[in-house]
């Protein structure tokens, strides 16, 4: 595989699915499935602070 590869690619379970070596190894759904749990998994992290201000202000209001 050539090092002139774009970023998306450097993704190992999206490399996955373009790397035809791996093909039949993991399904396209199983692929598809990773990358949306680890979208996901970033969603999560990213609305942790906000739901523990929301939290900590509901609190405050008791």
């Amino acid at each position: 595989m050539s090092t002139t590869t774009t970023s998306m690619f450097t993704h190992p379970v999206v490399r996955v699915a373009f790397d035809p070596a791996a093909q039949g190894k993991m399904a396209v759904s199983q692929v598809d499935a990773l990358i949306k749990g680890q979208v996901l998994e970033k969603q999560i992290d990213y609305l942790d602070p906000v739901l523990l201000d929301l939290e900590n202000l509901s609190q405050a209001r008791d």
